[in-house]
């Protein structure tokens, strides 16, 4: 009897132990995830790539609000007035910064796996203060397409569109609105609800993306 208790007491500070190793990766894995965002946000121009690398590795859907930032500072007014195709200029967006030339791809895969954070972050990105952050939210949702949670983004992109000072985040906003009702009959519906003929007539005429 003495001997069973025994071994239940060293089975049960066993299990203790692996809890508490497994708590001590998870929060360092935790730290350093946030220690990369702080990166993002404060480092110089090659910490910011590195730090943008790994968290795009790390498929961290916490760093979405940060990543957003940081592809909006390298967006400037005339690049999102190019000619190029939307999809072609994305890939070129960041000339100055290779992790989003590089890692385009593996990040738009981000936003689109991380469906929640990823509205969360665009929403807030879309009412930024900043044009060029407002302009890279309505960019990437209008790539993001019919993978975006629409429900969501609709509001804040109608309000873009109706109220922005800048002509090229009320353009994006078209272009991003036409590809998330895209055959969403119900998105449709509320959106020609939400708009005038003017702004419609605009959407029909932006809002398709090309260069596939």
């Amino acid at each position: 009897m003495k001997n069973r208790g025994r071994r239940f007491a060293m089975a049960a500070s066993a299990a203790g132990l692996v809890t508490l190793v497994a708590a001590a990766v998870a929060s360092r894995g935790f730290v350093h995830e946030r220690y990369l965002v702080w990166q993002v946000e404060h480092g110089d121009s090659e910490t910011q790539a590195r730090a943008v690398d790994a968290l795009v590795s790390m498929d961290s859907a916490a760093a979405l609000p940060s990543l957003i930032q940081y592809f909006a500072s390298d967006l400037r007014a005339r690049a999102y007035e190019s000619v190029l195709p939307w999809r072609v200029q994305l890939e070129r967006a960041s000339v100055r910064h290779r992790s989003f030339s590089e890692h385009t791809a593996p990040f738009l895969q981000l936003l689109r796996s991380h469906k929640k954070a990823a509205t969360s972050a665009l929403q807030a990105s879309l009412s930024d203060p900043i044009d060029s952050v407002r302009a890279a939210a309505c960019l990437l949702v209008a790539v993001i397409g019919s993978e975006s949670d629409s429900d969501g983004l609709l509001a804040p992109l109608v309000q873009l569109l109706k109220a922005d000072p800048d002509d090229s985040v009320r353009e994006l906003a078209c272009k991003a609105l036409g590809a998330i009702v895209a055959d969403r009959p119900a998105a449709q519906t509320a959106l020609e609800e939400a708009l005038g003929e003017d702004d419609l007539a605009n959407v029909a005429r932006l809002g398709h993306l090309t260069g596939e």
